[in-house]
């Protein structure tokens, strides 16, 4: 039986520990802050070891069929917000 919700997710990012350096994957936390986004239901922070990784993981069957059969059930993809960005320190 396939793992589904948070747990899902969080197995699917554990298949490729040597790309995925940090992985956290939580629920909107409420706030009565107006600079604070709230409109969602799972949030998921990726961290990489490079872009290359990164890449690499896009493209990976594995990734493919964690969006496929874990993201998409849950989520109204039209409304899932990517963001990619690079740590310059």
């Amino acid at each position: 039986m396939p793992v589904t919700g948070r747990a899902g997710i969080r197995s699917g990012l554990a298949l490729d520990l040597d790309r995925v350096s940090q992985r956290e994957v939580g629920r909107v936390l409420p706030s009565d802050r107006p600079v604070v986004v709230g409109d969602y239901d799972i949030g998921m922070v990726v961290t990489f070891r490079d872009e290359a990784s990164m890449k690499a993981y896009l493209v990976d069957p594995r990734h493919l069929q964690l969006v496929k059969d874990v993201l998409e059930p849950l989520a109204d993809m039209s409304k899932t917000k990517v963001y990619d960005f690079v740590n310059h320190e």
